[in-house]
């Protein structure tokens, strides 16, 4: 039983470590992206409660197989 639980403390504090890494990294690219002009359209308060990894997912290009696009392109001709 107490191996088990030593197990468990031991995979949290692994996981633990991890999500600080990501969050450090996160709020670093947060740092260097306050320009002027990102300040003056209000993106940082409009995005701070966003998970930033979906919002990335999102911007990113389209793949070819991905069948919203497929449906998209169906739709508009």
């Amino acid at each position: 039983m107490e191996d088990s639980v030593q197990a468990q403390l031991a995979k949290y504090k692994v996981t633990q470590q991890e999500v600080e890494e990501e969050l450090q990294a996160l709020e670093a690219g947060v740092k260097t992206e306050k320009t002027s002009y990102i300040m003056r359209i209000g993106w940082l308060e409009f995005l701070k409660d966003w998970n930033l990894k979906h919002l990335a997912h999102r911007v990113c290009a389209p793949d070819h197989s991905d069948d919203n696009i497929q449906l998209a392109a169906e739709l508009t001709e």
